[in-house]
């Protein structure tokens, strides 16, 4: 199981490169796993999502980036987010749109397969947010964030699911367009899964057992 923390000291959002969780409900585990997709130059119309390292510098980087993102089986997702973010121009100023470029009608979406459900789909065997929430128009993808959730989690079972960011025609389930970015240094987009694991059940030294009394003790 992972590094736990309880509600008290849970501060920030949780540590994905680290595996962190929050025991924020007894006898359940929470996770928030999220990473980056970068868009660059190069035109593609699959990505995967990078869990970035904590080390920052590329030429020093004893701990490796995550990638691709993978969803382990057990895990019982509620909640998929995807957030596409300002890029910055040659002042380090963001506000400057997203630089993104492709097709109008073509849309973008977090998912286990680019077949998945286009209105969004938590299900065992696969995984994705609404498509319909990220459209190309004027040939550029606009500033914005939005999440699909479900009231009642879905349990991953089978095989693990790797999610990865698809870009699809106007149905939202067929591999779209190649879409690239205009913006030094490229563009980035944020990724996010909510899911929870049953927590482990307490041992012997989160409980208060007495010590044994025997005969002739007092």
């Amino acid at each position: 199981m992972s590094t736990r923390i309880y509600p008290g000291n849970y501060v920030n959002i949780l540590d994905a490169y680290k595996g962190n969780s929050v025991a924020a409900i007894p006898g359940r585990q929470y996770f928030q796993t999220h990473g980056y997709v970068k868009i660059t130059g190069t035109p593609a119309n699959v990505f995967d999502i990078v869990i970035p390292s904590p080390d920052l510098r590329q030429d020093d980087k004893p701990r490796l980036d995550v990638s691709p993102l993978v969803v382990p089986v057990g895990a019982r997702v509620y909640s998929l987010g995807l957030r596409v973010t300002d890029a910055q121009d040659n002042n380090q100023n963001n506000l400057v749109g997203s630089k993104i470029v492709g097709t109008n009608g073509d849309r973008i979406k977090i998912a286990s397969a680019v077949n998945t459900t286009a209105t969004g789909q938590i299900a065992a065997t696969a995984l994705g947010t609404n498509s319909a929430e990220f459209v190309f128009a004027n040939g550029t993808l606009p500033v914005k964030q939005n999440r699909f959730s479900l009231i009642t989690a879905v349990e991953v079972t089978g095989s693990p699911l790797t999610l990865r960011l698809y870009v699809t025609n106007n149905t939202g389930t067929a591999a779209g367009s190649n879409i690239s970015s205009t913006a030094i240094g490229g563009s980035y987009l944020i990724a996010d899964i909510c899911w929870y694991l049953d927590d482990d059940v307490p041992n012997r030294d989160d409980e208060r057992i007495p010590y044994a009394v025997y005969s002739g003790q007092s």
